[in-house]
């Protein structure tokens, strides 16, 4: 579980990769997306934060491909 940062920047940059989110709330959202990991938080494009029903702070579940 990591909590999520939102970028507010276009996109991600450097070591992003595409990775399995999940949100731990209901109701239950699931998607494939690029995340950028920094130490314990998950970067996040606001798309993909939108998509999910998610915001920085919140917590998901990340899984590598």
């Amino acid at each position: 579980m990591l909590r999520i940062k939102v970028s507010e920047g276009t996109g991600l940059v450097t070591e992003s990769k595409i990775k399995l989110i999940a949100t731990l709330s209901q109701p239950f959202y699931a998607m494939m997306a690029e995340t950028e990991e920094q130490d314990e938080i998950a970067v996040i494009s606001r798309k993909t934060a939108q998509a999910l029903n998610v915001s920085s702070g919140d917590t998901i579940l990340l899984s590598n491909v």
